[in-house]
């Protein structure tokens, strides 16, 4: 039986879609109403007479970034090449406003570019000028929020009649920044076919093509503005190492020291191959410190470290970060499981002493074939399920701790055979250990909550997204000890 909140989004999603320019998402946290962002007016391209601007303008900024006419020919690819060249010489700030006037010249009105929050609880408009006013979203209970959890374009209706509303997916890859929101006539195109079939040109949407993709439907048009949005996640992912501005809209409150370290850190989150994904999530997202992971797919091996250190704060940051540094040197130097926690071990001890400690887990999966290689050091085992139920592993023996120097150089390595539809999660004690009244979260509900969110065919990385919600809300949403999980899934061997 769905829960209250699928029973919501079933039955109001696409009313909360209608009233989420005028309501947003409030912060829970705080009782606190955001600030609509935006709600000024400009001049946009792409509503007249397509015209072709030439490309030696002076070079100044104000004729670099003023209101543009965009290029405009028979396939929108000249609009997203322009798109490319333009945000080449253009600063972070400066994208959404860009991407703006882009998605207007190939009939893609009122584009606005939404961030996820680091909690992933919310939906946050990236600012620019003259933008339409737009308040966060909830990811879970709006259109927004769907098209986000699930990946797939999805329309509903506008304000106007005339038009109606478009929520594209942005991914970097399977790495999940947030959403595109544009709108596009009701009717089909207009002007000769520069709005509903000019997005859908690539791949030779026509009039009906915009206007067929509820819930992820592949009408021509959908799929234009979807390659469009492709482009746009590419272009956020690169700018966003070149200023702040894309970190701070994620920012739903401030980071602390320990975290700002720990979250630069880490790789992706989420990584995803022919046979293979791995997805993995920290909470406190502010405050974690001493909780890390790492990973690599590397010629047709995906290598796996999941570090937990001794402490909080800054002191158990600078351990993991030193554990994780000492990885991936020793595994870029084509180490395996056991030189690699040498190498750990090593290089805790040399610079830390033999007084602190990290705890951590070591795995390598050769994907063509599910053959798992792993070693603990004084961690948790992974946790398997198979057809639906947790198995119990045989009892393994851990190595100690890193950075003790307490072992003869030939940690326990373990192995696995894993059958097509396996997955294993790899977690902190903060996860099992979060605690309401006394009772633990537990191994076995871990387990049943992630068998029953998979049964419904959600992918890991929503798989995790729930499950981390739910460990915060078993301990009233303030957890006592950093939670990571990693949740690893073998498909079976490539096609």
């Amino acid at each position: 039986m769905a829960g209250v909140g699928e029973q919501r989004e079933a039955a109001g999603e696409q009313s909360d879609d209608h009233l989420e320019d005028q309501h947003g998402d409030g912060d829970p946290e705080h009782g606190s109403q955001p600030a609509a962002v935006g709600g000024g007016s400009r001049p946009r391209a792409g509503t007249g007479v397509p015209v072709i601007v030439p490309h030696d303008y002076d070079g100044t900024a104000e004729a670099r970034f003023a209101p543009m006419v965009w290029l405009m020919q028979p396939d929108p690819t000249a609009v997203l090449g322009e798109l490319m060249r333009r945000a080449r010489d253009a600063g972070p700030g400066q994208l959404a406003s860009l991407v703006a006037d882009a998605a207007a010249a190939v009939g893609l009105a009122d584009a606005v570019i939404y961030l996820a929050d680091y909690g992933q609880t919310r939906l946050m408009p990236v600012p620019y000028a003259g933008m339409p006013a737009r308040l966060p979203l909830g990811v879970d209970g709006t259109l927004a929020g769907r098209a986000y959890r699930t990946g797939s374009p999805l329309t509903a209706e506008g304000t106007d009649q005339a038009r109606r509303r478009l929520w594209l997916p942005l991914c970097e890859g399977h790495e999940r920044l947030g959403v595109l929101e544009a709108t596009i006539p009701a009717a089909g195109a207009t002007d000769g076919g520069t709005a509903g079939g000019t997005a859908g040109g690539t791949t030779g949407g026509t009039t009906g093509g915009t206007t067929g993709a509820t819930d992820g439907g592949t009408a021509g048009g959908t799929t234009g503005a979807a390659l469009f949005a492709d482009v746009v996640a590419m272009l956020v992912a690169t700018q966003w190492r070149y200023g702040d501005v894309f970190e701070l809209v994620r920012r739903v409150r401030p980071m602390r020291l320990p975290a700002e370290i720990q979250w630069r850190l880490l790789p992706p989150t989420t990584v995803r191959a022919a046979g293979v994904s791995l997805s993995g999530l920290l909470e406190p997202w502010d405050e974690v410190g001493g909780d890390a992971f790492d990973y690599a797919l590397n010629d047709g091996r995906l290598h796996v470290a999941l570090l937990d250190a001794m402490g909080h704060g800054l002191g158990a940051t600078l351990l993991s970060s030193l554990a994780v540094g000492a990885y991936r040197n020793a595994r870029r130097s084509r180490a395996d499981l056991v030189a690699s926690y040498e190498a750990i071990d090593v290089a805790l001890a040399t610079q830390f002493g033999r007084s602190t400690f990290v705890t951590g887990l070591l795995l390598d999966l050769d994907v063509a074939t599910g053959a798992v290689r792993w070693l603990t050091a004084g961690h948790l085992p992974p946790l398997l399920i198979r057809h639906d139920r947790a198995v119990t592993l045989p009892p393994a023996r851990p190595a100690t701790p890193f950075g003790l120097r307490f072992s003869d150089g030939h940690p326990p390595v373990h192995t696995l055979q894993l059958e097509p539809g396996d997955r294993l999660a790899l977690y902190t004690d903060g996860v099992v250990e979060a605690r309401r009244l006394g009772q633990f979260f537990t191994e076995e509900r871990l387990a049943d909550f992630v068998v029953r969110e998979s049964a419904s065919g959600l992918d890991g990385a929503e798989v995790l997204r729930r499950l981390i919600r739910a460990v915060l809300d078993h301990q009233h949403g303030v957890l006592q000890d950093d939670a990571t999980i990693l949740l690893l899934e073998w498909a079976g061997p490539p096609a």
